[in-house]
């Protein structure tokens, strides 16, 4: 990202409707990433196993409908 970082561009929305996966060879920002809700963190280079695990916790996650879809849904109900 030529501009910014990932967390200059996360501090611009006020609300997030995507899940965030971060893929980076820095460690150290691992914390401040899960600050922000992030669904994984991975490693370059990214162990096969661990973007495996990524990917179904994201389609479990996709198959769940979540509060604020749930909040949306009962609104347009009335």
């Amino acid at each position: 990202m030529p501009h910014m970082n990932g967390f200059d561009m996360l501090e611009q929305c006020d609300k997030f409707f995507f899940d965030i996966v971060f893929c980076t060879a820095y460690d150290q920002f691992a914390i401040k990433a899960f600050r922000y809700s992030a669904l994984n963190y991975l490693l370059r280079p990214v162990d096969p196993e661990d973007l495996k695990e990524t990917i179904h916790r994201l389609e479990e996650k996709k198959a769940t409908p979540s509060r604020d879809q749930i909040d949306l849904l009962l609104q347009n109900m009335r």
